[in-house]
């Protein structure tokens, strides 16, 4: 017996359409994976805290996570933390190691600024001139 393609026989067309179908998937996916992977870029997630206290107290910030911040409050009775992870903190006036006052839970959000002002002496938180006369 002999085997002889038909002019219009679609066996051949079937074969040669699963090849290149098949062809197309795999470039397709070579293509996907081919391309470099871009990393999201976001904003900035973090917030201030500023305010006055008695020049020459200590500050300190610490996060719901546990992590501390301290500062030393300025001759003009401000103080400043920058670029404070978000989240809530619990805010402490100290002297000489001993807590004055205290701010609790203390939220934070993106790009704000809390401000937080604590009591000091005769209303006067700037260091005082003792050359002053």
């Amino acid at each position: 017996m002999e085997h002889r393609k038909e002019k219009g026989s679609n066996a051949g067309r079937r074969c040669f359409g699963h090849t290149v179908a098949g062809g197309l998937i795999v470039v397709a996916a070579a293509l996907l994976f081919a391309t470099p992977v871009r990393r999201a870029r976001g904003q900035s997630t973090s917030a201030s805290i500023r305010g006055q206290a008695p020049a020459g107290d200590v500050v300190v910030a610490t996060s719901s996570t546990g992590f501390r911040h301290h500062t030393t409050v300025k001759p003009n009775g401000k103080y400043a933390f920058r670029s404070l992870p978000l989240g809530t903190y619990r805010v402490k006036l100290m002297k000489d190691g001993k807590v004055l006052d205290m701010y609790h839970h203390v939220p934070l959000m993106v790009s704000g600024t809390r401000i937080l002002n604590f009591a000091c002496p005769h209303d006067q938180c700037a260091a005082q001139d003792d050359h002053a006369s």
